[in-house]
């Protein structure tokens, strides 16, 4: 502390006008450009206000979250793109039955045809879809049961295989 100020000192807001000393209080603050701080114009000093979200990207500092993100496919891809801060993301194969090939990116399903037919299977058989499971007899009516049921055993457990026997036998339906 300067002598000047040895009886108190003449605050101009955070400083002290005779010796320079700052405090924690009358601070003016001003917004930083391009960042979410603002900045004390008398003494200098900073700290982080609020960032304005717009979704998952912030408006002042262009800081980006991983929530708000608004997605589109990506057209001829298995991707998704945000539109706000161009973030991307697989998403999962639309597997089209006929001709092993993805409708979004047209890629050719390289893995066993049962495999990925017992995966649709079990997204069927989880949701209780029985007229999708139909159609997914009506395609592979020429195989067995106890092969697709087999197939489908590897991807859940042995529990559900079984019970995806019994609802085929209750649809009565496999062979077109």
């Amino acid at each position: 502390m300067n002598i000047k100020c040895l009886f108190g000192h003449k605050w101009n807001g955070c400083k002290c006008e005779r010796c320079g000393a700052t405090r924690d209080e009358g601070h003016k603050w001003t917004s930083l450009e391009g960042k979410c701080i603002e900045k004390c114009s008398v003494c200098g000093k900073e700290h982080s206000i609020e960032h304005k979200w717009s979704g998952c990207k912030c408006e002042k500092c262009g800081i980006t979250r991983e929530e708000g993100h608004n997605w589109s496919i990506v057209e001829g891809k298995c991707i998704e793109k945000c539109s706000i801060c161009g973030v991307e993301r697989s998403v999962k194969h639309k597997w089209n039955w006929n001709d092993n090939k993805c409708s979004r990116c047209g890629e050719i399903n390289n893995f066993e045809r049962f495999d990925w037919v017992a995966e649709e299977l079990k997204e069927l058989f989880l949701k209780q879809d029985t007229d999708g499971i139909k159609k997914v007899a009506l395609l592979f009516g020429k195989y067995s049961m106890s092969e697709i049921a087999a197939r489908f055993a590897r991807k859940t457990n042995s529990k559900d295989a079984n019970t995806l026997c019994y609802l085929w036998d209750g649809i009565n339906d496999w062979h077109y």
